[in-house]
This record gives C-alpha cells, sequence and structure tokens, in this order.
C-alpha cells in the first residue's frame, strides 16, 4: 500500500501515516512527482470543495488541516494567532 487518503464532505485528506506501521518503507514505494501530484490534487480538491464555504469557515478549515499534519507528523503548530 502506497497512499490511504480519507473523504468528507469538507476535504480530502493523506491519512497514510496514520494507518501504516512501517510509514518509512512505505515512503520508498512513492516518487517525489507522485508526492507533487497527490499534494497539488489535494489542495485542489479542498479549495473546490470550500470554494462557497464563508471566510472564516474556511480558515477554520485550515487550521484543523494543520492541526491534523502536525499530528500526524508529531510537529507542533503555531496558534498564537486564534483568538
Amino acid at each position: 500500500m502506497t497512499f490511504i487518503l480519507a473523504f468528507s464532505i469538507n476535504g480530502v485528506y493523506d491519512v497514510t501515516r496514520r494507518y501504516i506501521k512501517d510509514y518509512d518503507v512505505c515512503v520508498k514505494r512513492r516518487n517525489k512527482e507522485d508526492e507533487l501530484r497527490l499534494s497539488k490534487l489535494i489542495e485542489h480538491s479542498n479549495n473546490s470543495l470550500r470554494c462557497n464555504m464563508l471566510p472564516e469557515l474556511i480558515e477554520f478549515m485550515s487550521i484543523n488541516d494543520d492541526i491534523e499534519k502536525a499530528e500526524l507528523y508529531k510537529t507542533k503548530v503555531n496558534l498564537d494567532f486564534i483568538s
């Protein structure tokens, strides 16, 4: 398995890290072109799904996307700008 995607009414997400035991082995099966193409496809899909939302909701969804990525990649997200 190389990619695991999740779909919702608000977006498309690459959740491979969450379901693969050895992510490093999985990544070796991927190539940079596929990664870039998938990233652009997800971004385009999310923009299309969210285009009719209120700007505040789009921003909220974007923050949630960043939190999800941080969780998957075990990094910290700067939430200082949220009031």
